[in-house]
């Protein structure tokens, strides 16, 4: 195994793949971390399991939160400041001379193939080189891309990232919005539905105090509000393709 990399600002990153072609690491960026402006100077394809971020991008602004995937070619800049969970990102990052054959995309709610061959990939089942070329097949396929929220359904988030255990309909009422119409306006601005939402926001919070906070997985799952250690495990497999434990070993010191 390749060794654990970390910075002075909390983040931290493992190779678990090199070839001829890439680098697949696995990187966790710590809550609140900010990247000013900057260059890739290498092509770039991100696949975010837990967590989320803000970014300013030269292809438009958005919010990615959960399990999403974008490309960014070489040259391409952008600025991000990562939420109150930090962000667990599965990196994929080209040679200079290596061209994958894809255009710029902005981020986008990942498939559930998407979510299954990762988890392949991490449990040894399917080759790391084979399952790369599986997800980048899996870019090209056409999807709306994620659209920045408007201010009221921000707010409507951060209770849920605030509260993850908030009941759907009673947050609903609080903002003067029926229940469905909420969930409509999740799918149209967020990709996904406030129930799953909320679900990656304590799978987010669950990451971050196995990492940051170096806790127990059952003691990550108490202090993230799952009903036990196994429902955290289930969630997580789920969205990252890995288990708490192995989360942990993999990204703590």
């Amino acid at each position: 195994m390749e060794p654990l990399h970390t910075a002075p600002d909390g983040s931290r990153w493992r190779v678990v793949e090199r070839t001829d072609a890439y680098e697949a690491g696995l990187v966790y960026y710590a809550a609140g971390v900010q990247h000013p402006r900057h260059e890739h100077r290498r092509a770039q394809l991100t696949f975010m399991l837990t967590g989320g971020f803000e970014e300013q991008a030269d292809g438009g602004d958005g919010e990615p939160t959960g399990c999403v995937h974008g490309y960014k070619p070489a040259g391409a800049r952008h600025a991000c400041r990562f939420g109150r969970d930090g962000a667990l990102i599965l990196s994929i990052n080209y040679r200079n001379d290596v061209d994958p054959g894809l255009d710029f995309m902005p981020f986008t709610r990942s498939e559930a193939e998407i979510g299954r061959t990762m988890q392949l990939m991490f449990d040894g089942c399917i080759a790391a080189e084979e399952a790369v070329s599986d997800l980048v097949g899996a870019m090209g396929v056409e999807r709306e891309p994620l659209r920045r929220t408007p201010l009221w359904l921000r707010h409507v988030a951060e209770h849920f990232a605030d509260d993850p255990l908030a009941e759907v309909g009673e947050v609903a009422r609080q903002h003067g919005i029926h229940r469905v119409q909420l969930s409509r306006a999740f799918q149209r601005h967020l990709g996904i539905s406030p129930s799953r939402y909320r679900l990656h926001c304590k799978a987010g919070r669950a990451v971050r105090l196995l990492i940051e906070d170096g806790e127990t997985p059952v003691a990550a799952a108490a202090g993230a509000g799952f009903a036990d250690q196994a429902h955290l495990t289930r969630t997580a497999k789920t969205l990252s393709g890995m288990a708490p434990g192995r989360l942990r070993r993999l990204l703590s010191s």
